[in-house]
């Protein structure tokens, strides 16, 4: 069981891995050219980037340190104390140095410090300095720690000395009595001979400290600064990075690219997604969109171009013969024997532009037949597409709301029933039942996944799906193109075929 479980799992993941590399094989050359990019780019950021050349020099502490105290020595010698002056021999501050200078422990005592400069020259220039301060810095803290030490001892001993001569006395004192106390006396003499033994001791601990090379936490330059080339991030690095990131970067947009589910442009796969015919192919006019759906729609329209890269969408008149046509042979497939429709449910997707245009083109049509009662979903909706249409005798927008309030629109000989769904989670709302449910997509812009969600919510709204339609943006001609020309009889005549 482990084992078969393993061999599909690896058998998937060569799968996966084979179409990485088959994608990757074909499009190498604009990976190339995107490393080459980066690679650019990288060479551009290395004039600001880059902080130029670098240098370091090596000081030895003496004495026995711990790692705590190494430490501390590095956080000294990049302290403002240390920085400060050089930054004044220099003409800056010692904030402005702490960018450029570093420094770190290394095996025996050492200390390493490296500083950057512009040139080779400044670097080392300035990683001397700071090397130099920081032993004056220490020499300085070494100093008034050892003056610190003398004058303690100096202190103690001075106060041995008082205790010595205050003994001294009262055996003088004890001695010249009458009958001199023996017990005293032999007490003081103790006193006398431990005081000048502490005098002593003190005297020695001087001497021996006064005759001491060094003392833990002296420094001294082991070496001068060398100049070490480029600082990090060097311009190589950062060529080499922009070209590593660009080409990654390309590689998973190619990679997601490939796997992502791609919109439905074959009208059989449409139809098996929606579990249902797709009826005709329409085509509506291209029409500025407002402000706010234009930036929806632009990501969308992007990926679209990447997938299909084809020139501007074609010269035809979607109010021509041919279109028109269109429009009542889907009308009448819909609608009763006698070619009129009686209650159609339209459903289109929220951000669908196109389908909306479709649908107003359908409510222009049907209203050749009679009447036509337009019944959206709410009083948003209802404006535009009163907007759209514009003034028709023969056409009524309402909202369901207003429809089962007055019954206005039940009245009317056609009903088309607009609903809109979402295309993450689409819900038809209840409504009455409808003689047939129309389905607008626009051609290529719908996965599967979307398509069979939005299939499931009409039937689970009691709808099942009658067919769909495509619809395709066109441009309009041109004023000098005359509307029903050659060229538009020759797609219109195509089109019916595809549709039937």
């Amino acid at each position: 069981m482990h084992a078969t479980g393993g061999t599909h799992m690896n058998a998937g993941e060569d799968v996966r891995l084979a179409g990485v590399a088959r994608v990757l094989g074909a499009w190498w050359r604009a990976l190339a050219a995107l490393a080459a990019l980066g690679a650019l780019v990288g060479f551009l950021l290395s004039f600001v980037l880059s902080p130029g050349q670098q240098a370091s020099s090596k000081v030895v502490l003496h004495g026995q340190l711990d790692k705590n105290q190494l430490l501390t020595q590095t956080q000294i010698a990049t302290s403002l104390a240390v920085l400060d002056p050089v930054a004044t021999a220099l003409g800056g501050t010692g904030v402005e140095l702490r960018d450029r200078v570093s420094a770190e422990v290394l095996d025996g005592n050492v200390l390493r410090i490296t500083g950057t400069g512009p040139t080779a020259e400044e670097a080392r220039a300035l990683t001397d300095q700071v090397a130099n301060g920081y032993v004056r810095f220490s020499a300085q803290v070494v100093a008034q720690t050892k003056d610190a030490a003398e004058a303690a001892v100096a202190q103690r001993r001075e106060a041995a000395q008082r205790n010595l001569d205050d003994l001294k006395a009262q055996m003088a004192q004890a001695q010249r009595a009458e009958e001199p106390d023996r017990a005293l006396l032999g007490r003081l003499g103790t006193a006398i001979a431990a005081a000048e033994a502490e005098i002593s001791r003190l005297d020695q601990q001087a001497a021996r400290e006064s005759s001491e090379l060094s003392i833990p936490g002296e420094a001294e330059v082991l070496e001068r600064a060398i100049p070490e080339g480029a600082a990090q991030p060097s311009p190589l690095v950062l060529v080499l990075g922009g070209a590593v990131v660009f080409a990654l970067l390309g590689a998973g947009a190619l990679v997601w690219r490939a796997t992502r589910p791609s919109p439905l442009t074959d009208p059989d796969e449409v139809a098996a997604a929606l579990g249902a015919p797709v009826l005709a192919a329409l085509a509506v006019e291209e029409r500025p969109e407002p402000e706010l759906l234009r930036e929806e729609g632009r990501f969308h329209r992007w990926l679209q171009h990447l997938k299909s890269p084809e020139a501007a969408p074609a010269a035809l008149d979607p109010r021509s013969a041919g279109e028109t046509t269109r429009y009542r042979r889907l009308l009448a497939r819909l609608g009763s024997a006698d070619g009129r429709p009686i209650r159609l449910l339209l459903v289109l997707v929220d951000d669908d532009r196109a389908a909306h245009r479709a649908a107003e083109e359908l409510a222009v049509t049907a209203a050749e037949h009679g009447a036509v009662a337009v019944v959206t979903d709410d009083i948003w909706d209802a404006d535009q597409y009163t907007s759209a249409i514009g003034e028709h005798d023969r056409i009524t927008v309402v909202t369901a709301e207003e429809q089962e309030r007055s019954g206005t629109a039940a009245a009317e000989p056609i009903q088309l029933r607009i609903t809109h769904v979402a295309p993450a989670r689409p819900t038809v709302p209840d409504c009455a039942a409808a003689d047939s449910v129309l389905v607008l997509v626009e051609e290529g812009s719908r996965t599967a996944a979307e398509l069979i969600d939005i299939g499931g919510a009409c039937v689970d709204a009691g709808h099942p799906v009658t067919g769909a339609a495509l619809v395709s943006v066109v441009r309009p001609p041109a004023p000098e193109e005359p509307p029903g020309g050659e060229a538009v009889q020759e797609r219109d005549d195509e089109l019916v075929v595809g549709s039937s």
